[in-house]
């Protein structure tokens, strides 16, 4: 076992070097470390880093089913077949199904040797979640390494990674420290002390920006000083956001159920979201769900709702602005017209029909007493003044100047 360094750069080096002494021989390593270590954020880096080295390099994460992070990993090669009869192997109770599909492993990363497509890289992710089989077969590969493959399986620590790690070589096991605010103060001088500890505070409850590489994103080191907690806590999450849809398999389809979510306002209704980027609510629930496990979304008694006003505007950023405006075009179908949250996607759609111009239009012209910010950001959305009288068009223009 080799614990990495805190070192900012320290894991994504270890990794890389020794996924590269692994090449030719082939073997299986696994990275591990408690919650918050930063292991789905190394393996991210890792897999940029070595991009060049392995032109053969596969990737998965936990997925429903039996077998399925290998059906994930594997699907698309020539072992496909190997998985269907293995997986009827296992259902049937054969005990020969991990051996056939270890040889058909095998026999792919012999081919893409052959062709020059190799060495191979499978990288699987979240193994603290995978199903039992797909468990079963990574532990077999890590007793037979197969020569011209590489696995590298990363998780919490736990029994699962535990029962792999056994089957590997000692060197072929690192674990990634936590950090706390004593580690933040030496790699980050620039920082005081009391904010070392607000940074160490505000990561707590966010498993996934408490590893090494979050606060090295932390750019704006000065800025940072100068913030308040709460604000420090926003800022932790929303510089995190599009690292964290990188690091699953579709991240674009991440970056649209949460560009979604922030559009349809703080609280969070799956359904919704699911009608209005025209994914299944399971696959909706399903992101949500791990947006939550890593801290990006809370649950509460009301339903789901963004921890932080920040982290909902970067969630929102996430999709350009035509996709933003084709959002709420349908969040605004799925709301009473005249109600104002239905005013409030219809004024952010950009649309053109003269019914729902003259229906924002109206709903402003009725605010500008009352609630004159809103009346002048609604006239202002849809970039037009028809339907509104002289004097209320120049109170909405001086207001929206303003």
């Amino acid at each position: 076992m080799t614990v990495a360094p805190r070192d900012p750069h320290g894991p994504v080096a270890l990794l890389a070097d020794t996924i590269r002494d692994a090449a030719r021989c082939g073997g299986t390593i696994v990275v591990d470390g408690p919650i918050g270590a930063g292991v789905t954020t190394v393996l991210a880096e890792v897999r940029t880093v070595l991009a060049a080295s392995f032109p053969t390099m596969l990737s998965a994460g936990a997925a429903p089913g039996p077998l399925g992070m290998i059906c994930a990993a594997f699907g698309g090669t020539s072992a496909a077949a190997a998985i269907r009869s293995a997986l009827a192997g296992a259902r049937s109770g054969d005990p020969l199904w991990t051996a056939a599909l270890i040889h058909a492993f095998g026999d792919w990363a012999e081919a893409c040797g052959l062709d020059g497509r190799g060495p191979v890289l499978v990288m699987c992710d979240e193994l603290h979640d995978a199903d039992p089989h797909s468990v079963t077969t990574l532990t077999a590969l890590a007793r037979r390494p197969l020569p011209g493959l590489v696995l590298v399986a990363g998780g919490r620590r736990g029994q699962v990674t535990g029962r792999l790690a056994a089957a590997c070589r000692a060197t072929d096991h690192i674990v990634l420290p936590s950090w706390n605010a004593d580690d933040i103060g030496r790699h980050f001088p620039q920082l005081s002390a009391a904010r070392c500890r607000a940074l160490q505070e505000a990561s707590e409850g966010r498993p996934a920006f408490v590893g090494p590489l979050s606060v090295l994103a932390l750019a704006d080191l000065q800025a940072l000083d100068r913030l308040a907690p709460a604000e420090l806590a926003g800022l932790l999450d929303e510089t995190h956001v599009r690292r964290w849809c990188g690091a699953e398999r579709r991240p674009a389809r991440r970056q649209r159920i949460l560009a979604a979510a922030a559009a349809g306002g703080h609280r969070i209704d799956p359904a919704t979201v699911a009608d209005a980027t025209q994914e299944s609510e399971l696959e909706v629930v399903s992101t949500l769900l791990a947006a939550g496990d890593d801290g990006l979304i809370a649950e509460t008694d009301g339903g789901l709702r963004f921890g932080h006003p920040l982290l909902r505007g970067a969630c929102y950023r996430l999709a350009d602005p035509p996709t933003r405006a084709g959002l709420h075009e349908r969040l605004a179908r799925r709301s009473e017209s005249s109600s104002e949250t239905g005013i409030e996607h219809l004024a952010s759609s950009g649309t053109t029909d003269p019914a729902a111009l003259d229906l924002v239009l109206r709903a402003a012209a009725g605010r500008l007493d009352g609630d004159p910010r809103t009346a002048a950001r609604w006239a202002g959305q849809v970039g037009c003044r028809a339907g509104m009288t002289d004097a209320e068009r120049a109170r909405a223009d001086l207001l929206y100047a303003a």
